[in-house]
This record gives C-alpha cells, structure tokens and sequence, in this order.
C-alpha cells in the first residue's frame, strides 16, 4: 500500500537544523482524507500516552480494543513507539547507523531487549524494531525485524554499520516502516530533536528502497530487486528475473522462528563474507540449532529405549510395536533434521569446522543404530504376524 503523501528532508551548512518541508496535494480528496485519518489514530494515541503505569500488555490491550484493521493497529504501535522511546544517541556515533558490527555479534546491543527498552524509554534502531515487532505479535500481526544497509542524508552508504527496520503484514499487503528515522534528527549541533515524522511509514518500495537496503532482497517488497551496487550508485538497474517477494514472503514466514533466524544471519554473512564476527555468529547459530535437533532425536530415542524395555517386552502386541516404531521415526526425523542444517554450513572458523564434523559422524552413528532398531522391529512385527 502506497500513501500519497511525501516529506523532504533538506541539509542546511553546519549549526542548522534539517527542515522537513511537508507537501500534499490540494487535487486529491483521497490523500487529505487519508492524511486526516492517520491523525485521528495519532492523536487518540498521543492522549492515551499521557497515562501513567503502561506496560506492554496495556499498550497491547488499548490498541486492540480501539482499532479494528491491522493497519490501524500499525499505525497506532508506530506512533506510540515514536512519541514514547527516545533515540539513544550514545550508543551510535550517528543517528542512522544502527548495529555496529559488534552490536550484530551479540544479537542485542546491551540495552535494546524490547523489555529494557519499554522500562527506559530509549533504544537504537534494533529496540525500536524489536519492540515493534513485540507489540504487533499482540494483535497477530506479521512483522518482521529487517536488517540492512542505509544511507546518511548526503547519500553515502554506511557499509561499516547495518540498521534495522520493519516489514509488516498489514490485513493482505506487506509494507515498510522504520520507526527510528520516524522518531527525530540530529540538529547541526549534533544534539537529538525529536520531532515524529511519518516519512517511513508505509512508503512505497521505491521511495524507501532509495536509502534503505535489505542484505535479504526479499524485504524489498518488488519482483525484480536492485543490485547493492546499484543502491550505492543510486541507479535503477533491476533484476532481469523474476523473485516473486510475495510468495517467498509467505515460504519466510512458514518458517519456524530458529529457522527464519538461521536463515537471516546465513544472508548477512553472504553479505559481508570477510567479517569474522559474522562468520562467528553463523557458525554459533548453525551449532546451536543442530544441537537441539540432535538433542530432541536423543530424547526420542531414549523414549524409544524406554518404551521397548518397559512395555514392548512384556507385551509385543502389533499396537506396541508400532508405537516403538513411531518413536524412533520422531528420533530420526531429529537426526536427518539436524543433518540439513549441517548440509552446506560448514564451519568457518576452525574451531565450528571441526565440530560440525563431528557431529555429522555422530548423526551417522545415531542413524545407524536407528536403522538397526527398525530392522529388529520388522522381525518383531512379522513374528506376531505368524502368531
């Protein structure tokens, strides 16, 4: 969804603030009805902000029960977030420049878990996204935490630094908005101003895409995404193949939470092979998600263990054996789960590398022993049969 209406930002010399010069078109009812509509929400918002004791679930509770469409309710935990959190301008060294690397090593900057961020009120671009994201999950909202590269005001991409942004599901569209660039500036004295804008809010992928630029080209929201080079040289040269976002969107979002996670951090560090701390973070993703498959099949196969010593050789009836069998299907179904996340990630740092393949040759012993356990089930099963 694209809203018709457009803020332009102008840099003044040094010691003078950025304007924002605010433009709409007097041809079109359309667009006054709709910027009016965005301000009835904005200023039910700004009067329930002056309440005392909020917490999450208030804010959640207030929001469902006055709005009704999703995009409504976007709009309204858009707005309340830009009012209510301030930028913290001593974490960065420039408003804009979001996750240091180090930041992105740690998942969290210190400070940006959406709890910490609701209590004190001030975060950096990962905290406004997270808590978005928090609040949306509230009303069954689909939003998504997006991570890329910006530009600064002059044009210049900050490829030492990544931010974050949101995608989100609102009722059938998937739109845009970053809540951080929404939320104030920085004067030429380099002193915060808030001052909410709505510039990002539900901005056409063209408009948004001109300084912001996901490391997963899905979140572009086009069929045919640009380049990063064509980002950084602010060309329009597209894709020649079709991506089809809006169903790669859905892929995404089927997805279990682990999985979407992996999958992200795979792609930033497609995005910037040479980072070691990425390289790092991947290999710590993909051992940790392959550790709890491998758990969850040991698990299984130790209720298998169980069962078959507990109740199948007291009592080998066709109806427990198949039961034996369907818990060792659960184990191996762990197992071969827990292979795909190794398949193709090796490790790489030495230290991963030489333990995803130990793990692969433990996978083989598990399998293994599954195999043969399915086999003696077979020869049970076959024995009752002749009964």
């Amino acid at each position: 969804m694209q809203v018709n209406f457009w803020y332009f930002c102008e840099m003044k010399p040094a010691r003078t603030p950025i304007i924002l010069w605010f433009f709409v078109s007097l041809t079109s009812n359309a667009q006054i009805s709709k910027i009016e509509y965005y301000n009835d929400i904005d200023n039910k918002v700004v009067v329930y902000s002056k309440k005392k004791d909020q917490n999450m679930d208030s804010v959640i509770r207030y929001v469902n029960n006055n709005f009704k469409s999703k995009e409504d309710k976007i709009r309204a935990y858009h707005t309340w977030i830009a009012l209510n959190v301030k930028y913290d301008t001593e974490r960065p060294k420039f408003f804009g420049e979001g996750i240091s690397r180090y930041a992105q090593s740690a998942v969290f900057a210190p400070g940006q878990d959406v709890d910490s961020v609701f209590k004190n009120k001030m975060a950096v671009c990962e905290g406004f996204s997270d808590l978005m994201v928090k609040l949306c999950s509230g009303s069954a909202i689909k939003c998504k935490r997006v991570i890329g590269y910006s530009k600064t005001p002059e044009g210049k991409v900050l490829t030492e630094s990544m931010h974050v942004w949101n995608v989100v599901k609102a009722d059938s569209v998937y739109c845009l908005l970053d809540i951080t660039w929404s939320n104030g500036y920085l004067n030429g004295e380099g002193k915060y101003v808030k001052r909410f804008s709505d510039k990002y809010f539900f901005a056409s992928p063209e408009v948004f895409g001109k300084d912001h630029y996901p490391v997963d080209p899905r979140w572009q929201l086009v069929d045919y995404p640009i380049s990063f080079n064509s980002f950084k040289q602010d060309t329009v040269l597209t894709s020649k193949k079709l991506y089809n976002y809006s169903d790669s969107i859905e892929a995404y979002f089927k997805l279990s939470v682990e999985e979407q996670d992996l999958l992200d951090y795979q792609l930033m560090y497609l995005s910037d092979p040479t980072d070691s701390l990425l390289a790092h973070d991947l290999d710590v993703k993909v051992n940790n998600a392959a550790l709890k498959q491998i758990n969850s099949g040991k698990y299984h196969y130790d209720e298998y263990a169980a069962y078959n010593n507990n109740i199948l050789r007291i009592n080998m009836t066709g109806t427990n054996i198949k039961q034996a069998r369907l818990k060792l299907t659960d184990s191996k179904k762990r197992y071969i789960k827990a292979r795909n996340i190794l398949k193709n990630r090796k490790g790489r740092t030495i230290y991963y590398k030489n333990e995803f393949e130990k793990m692969d040759m433990h996978i083989d012993i598990c399998l293994m022993e599954i195999e043969q356990q399915y086999i003696r089930l077979v020869k049970l099963e076959k024995t009752q049969k002749k009964k």
